[in-house]
């Protein structure tokens, strides 16, 4: 292999891999944003629906001096589930409502004395689960809601990534070509004389135009 073609492959590679790795971080970096923003959406509607039920509850259990709580939650459940959210109540361990399937797994936003959001793969579904005390003690409400959007967005960024690394590749790979043979053709011309030279043929010449050192 010769020396520019030793030149060409290392510039093609150092510049693939400093564009990939910069793609790649990128692309990592506009899913976390929308990953916060999705998370910070599901804070502000966890945030209003405790407000909403907590003013409800109070009302409800004054008005009709029943401690029976689901029929509340039942009431508004149709709703939430078409707008794409699930609800469920507990009281300490017990689950008192849920429009939604139980998931058998330890759940840190049952534990936790703060707000929590997690994502979680349910039937191969990506779901963001946001829950936490109410003000209404001492239930604990947890809101779920499909997040597939995040991996469709990931997945359909990832294949422009790969089409435009395939593009930028190619036309590099010509560019490089074409600038590294008018670069090296002193050279060669060079090379081809002293060859000529070797084999005793002294009248051949190399017709070369600049004004660098060679």
């Amino acid at each position: 292999m010769r020396f520019w073609h030793k030149s060409y492959l290392c510039v093609l590679l150092i510049f693939l891999a400093a564009f990939d790795i910069g793609a790649f971080v990128l692309l990592q970096t506009s899913y976390r944003i929308n990953e916060k923003m999705d998370i910070e959406r599901a804070v502000h509607e966890f945030s209003s629906t405790d407000q909403a039920f907590s003013y409800i509850l109070k009302t409800y259990t004054v008005s009709t001096g029943s401690d029976d709580i689901k029929p509340v939650f039942a009431s508004f459940a149709d709703t939430y589930q078409k707008n794409g959210v699930s609800l469920e109540v507990f009281a300490g361990d017990r689950l008192i409502f849920s429009n939604t399937d139980p998931l058998s797994i330890e759940r840190e936003e049952l534990t936790a004395n703060q707000l929590r959001s997690v994502y979680r793969k349910v039937n191969g579904s990506l779901r963001l689960y946001t829950g936490g005390p109410m003000t209404y003690e001492p239930l604990r409400l947890v809101m779920s809601r499909n997040s597939d959007y995040l991996l469709d967005f990931y997945n359909e960024i990832l294949q422009r990534f790969v089409v435009l690394s395939m593009i930028v590749s190619g036309t590099l790979s010509i560019v490089l070509i074409f600038t590294l043979l008018y670069l090296t053709a002193p050279i060669r011309k060079l090379h081809e004389a002293v060859g000529s030279f070797a084999a005793g043929n002294y009248s051949k010449r190399a017709a070369i135009r600049g004004h660098d050192e060679i």
